[in-house]
């Protein structure tokens, strides 16, 4: 009994050791299982996190390849705010374009929105919404929806904006590379709930560029085509046009007329009265062309030459020249016009050539009865034969440039000067100076010329000490070299008429002779 007893009682203790076993495999299946799932879900996760970072990456990509050609097409803006709105689920992306705080340029796609889009603010954007402008002037995204909008908006600014029939606003600053407010980026009405505005933080920039490469583009064909003085177009624009086929140009069956100027006394107000008279009177005569041709291709081909292209009949164009020079003469200034016109068919090149003749034709006119008299008070007698006609200016500037640098009449005691030639180059050092001849010549010492003799020439450049060597009837005489090796000598000597009451000297650069 003892030992059945006692069997009995193993075998029951044995039964729940087995069943404790049990229990705690039970739980460690359980434990597992669920650090299984928690492992799954962690990673899964992750999986949706790289692949949201990777759709968010290529979105952004999206956008920058379309934003890339901006500056040829800048209907790509427009493209890639669609694109943009396409990606947030939103009706519409905008983007204003600012100048200080005032909205200078709206772009919404779709284009249905616009209206909408245009309902929050009006040129102003502080006076319209001046709390959401300050978060946004401190460089802060905002993310507004019916029922939730940053604590310190007030109710106003969130009515006006439910009141424009929006649900949801996600909109954020693009500043340029100064860190100032250039622009603002953003959508409306997202059909999805977003937790943020990181999206377009990160395309911001890109919209950034694109905006500046478009004004930047915009400048230097502006820089390449219209002139900076007149507003007319340049030279460049005159050579593109006269180049193109016949068939992009007013049509060879119709009329065509060519109106050719030229300024009357250019050289002399400039020589007088300072290279500044002469661009205020250029600039004038431009405006005066503009008023009376507005319709019509107009350039300034030269430093005081005009073209303009008209398909008006020949009788109006007539009236318009016969206007247009009694409002030069008002003004004070004087002009020459040569006008040619032709009814189909007619030969570009020919109307041309006809229309500067008879403008010479007039030109010659002008000076045989008055210009001569005038220019004799001023200019030298000898320098007035040669350069007394354009054609003859343009001959002695084309014999003297290959061994001449440059030829000025200086007047040493007002520092005033005549250019007779002188190179591209220094003619910008002269406007630096605003046409002061021994600073800009300096400038051009400082520049130009090898450092070893700089401190020389410098020295050398004294009104007081050349004056003296003048006086005696010596010619001055100065040698240096230009840093890109070549020597060049300049040579000072006295006007024909040099004394106490006129200190007008020539300023000679010459090359060495090979």
């Amino acid at each position: 009994m003892a030992y059945l007893a006692l069997t009995h009682i193993v075998t029951g203790s044995s039964f729940m050791i087995r069943c404790i076993f049990a229990a705690l495999f039970s739980v460690e299946i359980l434990f597992f299982l669920f650090y299984l799932l928690v492992v799954l879900r962690l990673v899964n996760n992750l999986s949706n996190k790289e692949n949201q970072l990777l759709k968010r990456t290529q979105d952004q990509l999206a956008v920058q390849q379309i934003l890339f050609d901006a500056y040829k097409n800048p209907k790509c803006i427009e493209q890639a705010l669609e694109v943009t709105s396409s990606i947030l689920q939103a009706e519409s992306a905008f983007l204003f374009s600012l100048n200080a705080q005032t909205i200078q340029e709206v772009r919404v796609c779709p284009d249905h929105c616009s209206d909408k889009v245009k309902q929050l603010t009006n040129s102003n954007i502080e006076s319209s919404f001046p709390q959401i402008s300050r978060h946004l002037f401190q460089n802060e995204s905002l993310l507004l929806y019916n029922d939730i909008a940053p604590n310190d908006l007030c109710l106003a600014e969130i009515q006006s904006v439910k009141g424009a029939d929006v649900s949801s606003l996600m909109i954020v600053p693009v500043f340029d590379s100064d860190h100032r407010l250039s622009a603002l980026l953003g959508a409306v009405n997202m059909a999805y709930r977003w937790d943020n505005t990181d999206f377009l933080e990160d395309i911001a920039r890109d919209f950034m560029m694109a905006l500046n490469s478009v004004t930047s583009y915009r400048l230097i064909q502006r820089m390449g085509s219209i002139d900076s003085l007149t507003g007319l177009h340049n030279r460049n624009s005159y050579q593109q046009f006269i180049s193109l086929p016949l068939s992009y140009l007013p049509s060879s069956s119709s009329c065509l007329g060519c109106i050719y100027i030229d300024v009357n006394g250019l050289h002399e107000l400039n020589n007088h009265l300072g290279h500044s008279a002469g661009d205020k009177m250029l600039k004038n005569i431009g405006h005066i062309i503009t008023q009376n041709y507005v319709n019509d291709h107009k350039y300034r081909i030269g430093g005081d030459e005009f073209v303009i292209f008209s398909t008006d009949p020949q009788e109006i164009l007539e009236d318009k020249i016969a206007h247009f020079i009694s409002q030069i003469n008002e003004a004070d200034y004087n002009v020459s016009v040569g006008l040619s016109w032709s009814d189909s068919p007619w030969e570009l090149d020919k109307l041309i050539k006809d229309a500067e003749h008879k403008m010479y034709q007039a030109k010659h006119q002008y000076y045989q009865e008055q210009g001569d008299v005038k220019k004799s008070r001023d200019m030298n007698r000898k320098l007035e034969q040669i350069l007394q006609e354009k054609k003859d200016a343009d001959t002695f500037l084309s014999i003297i440039s290959p061994s001449f640098m440059g030829v000025y009449v200086v007047d040493l005691d007002t520092d005033k000067t005549r250019i007779i030639y002188q190179p591209s180059y220094f003619t910008e050092m002269l406007k630096e100076t605003d046409y002061r001849f021994l600073e800009a010549l300096r400038n051009y010492v400082n520049t130009f010329v090898i450092p070893a003799e700089r401190s020389k020439f410098l020295q050398f450049l004294n009104y007081d000490s050349i004056n003296e060597a003048l006086k005696g009837g010596n010619m001055v005489e100065y040698h240096y070299c230009k840093t890109d090796g070549s020597r060049l000598f300049m040579r000072i000597c006295q006007s024909l008429d040099y004394g106490a009451d006129n200190k007008e000297a020539f300023w000679i650069f010459e090359k060495y002779s090979m």
